[in-house]
């Protein structure tokens, strides 16, 4: 069989990965965040253990060489877990659901059950002539004491 040309699989990888980046779910800026902080604390705690791992083995190799084999089968299991338990953590950093922020761009992916819509900036003409009463149940409020829209800079809100 023979191999395709460097520039082809390069096309081939980034329409794969242009692909995968379309699929990523638009979410929140705040899950976005929690979802990288998961991930990123996973694979430092898969590091981290890495690390321990590699002490635990040097620890291991000091047993055998003064001769102390119960030590030495201790560290050594402890070594074990740690590269094992290093694993386990690393694929588990893998599986986090990778997402996207959402932005100007991305807003319009968002299923309409999670999206909110602001109001405009813009004065509404027929509030400015509007009474404001407060919420009461049967009782009526004299005409004095009813609140008109607070102005801001010329402007009701």
């Amino acid at each position: 069989m023979m191999a395709l040309p460097e520039d082809l699989q390069q096309k081939k990888l980034s329409e794969t990965s242009r692909r995968a980046e379309r699929h990523r779910r638009v979410v929140s800026k705040g899950v976005f965040v929690r979802t990288i902080g998961k991930k990123v604390g996973l694979f430092s705690l898969s590091g981290f253990i890495l690390g321990a791992g590699l002490v635990l083995t040097l620890c291991t190799l000091i047993c055998l060489y003064f001769s102390v084999a119960l030590l030495a089968l201790f560290f050594g299991a402890l070594t074990v877990g740690a590269f094992w338990y290093s694993t386990r953590v690393f694929v588990q950093a893998k599986e986090v659901e990778a997402v996207r922020p959402v932005t100007q761009r991305t807003a319009h992916l968002l299923p309409p059950e999670e999206s909110l819509v602001r109001a405009s900036d813009a004065p509404h003409a027929h509030l400015k002539s509007e009474l404001l009463r407060a919420a009461q149940s049967g009782q009526d409020t004299p005409v004095e004491e009813l609140l008109r829209g607070a102005s801001v800079n010329g402007q009701e809100t």
